[in-house]
This record gives structure tokens, sequence and C-alpha cells, in this order.
């Protein structure tokens, strides 16, 4: 028997950058400065922070997205998403572990960019 039941929040973004989740706009709306936003993503290979017990996903897209989402107390009405896209500077950086696809590709590859250099998406379009 099932004792508890399994619960769903939308992945908002705290757009407006007040540290807690508001009022958002839906994911076709531009961007409210006065308001949240509301990101439509699926997300593959889950982890759960030790930490400080954020969930973490990947996205399949390209060129890739990670999205970190911070439960706090109640998590259908508190959780606050976070979204961080690998940087694409072909000319300048590589990436561990895809060197050999990358020179293949003839993608030059100049030096190694680690995952502490991720950087949040931009919110337009996401």
């Amino acid at each position: 028997m099932r004792r508890r039941s399994q619960g769903w929040t939308p992945l908002i973004l705290d757009t407006n950058g007040n540290g807690k989740r508001d009022e958002w706009v839906e994911p076709d709306q531009p961007v409210d400065p006065t308001k949240d936003k509301r990101i439509v993503a699926g997300l593959y290979g889950i982890a759960v922070s030790p930490v400080d017990g954020s969930v973490w996903g990947s996205v399949l897209v390209y060129p890739g997205q990670i999205i970190r989402v911070d439960l706090g107390s109640n998590p259908s009405e508190t959780a606050l998403s976070e979204v961080y896209e690998v940087p694409l500077d072909e000319g300048a950086y590589g990436i561990r572990g895809m060197d050999i696809d990358r020179q293949r590709c003839g993608l030059g590859i100049a030096g190694e960019r680690t995952s502490r250099e991720l950087r949040p998406a931009q919110v337009q379009g996401a």
C-alpha cells in the first residue's frame, strides 16, 4: 500500500531576484521584471545533493543544460529552479572527455573549462 503520494512542482526561475517564489509568467510569455518565470524541461539523470537536498538533473537539449531545484520548505509551493548551460566558445575551450570528438569535427581546442565555470542560461527564450 502506498503511504505517500508523488508530488509535483513547476520549474520556476526567480527572475525578479527576491529569493522566493511568487507569481510567475508562463513559458510563452515575455519576462516581467516584477514576476518569476516558469520554464518547461524534462530532467534526465536526476541526483539529490547530500549537502543541501537540492535536486539536480540534466536536460537533453543542445548545447546542454543542467537544472538545480531548491525544494524549499514546501516543495509544491516554494521550489525554485536554476538553469545552467555549458558555454560554447568553440575556438577557445575544449571539454574534458570530448577532445577527440571535437578534433574530429574540426573544432579547435585551446584550453579546458571546468564545471565551476558553468553560467546561468539566458532567461529570455528559456
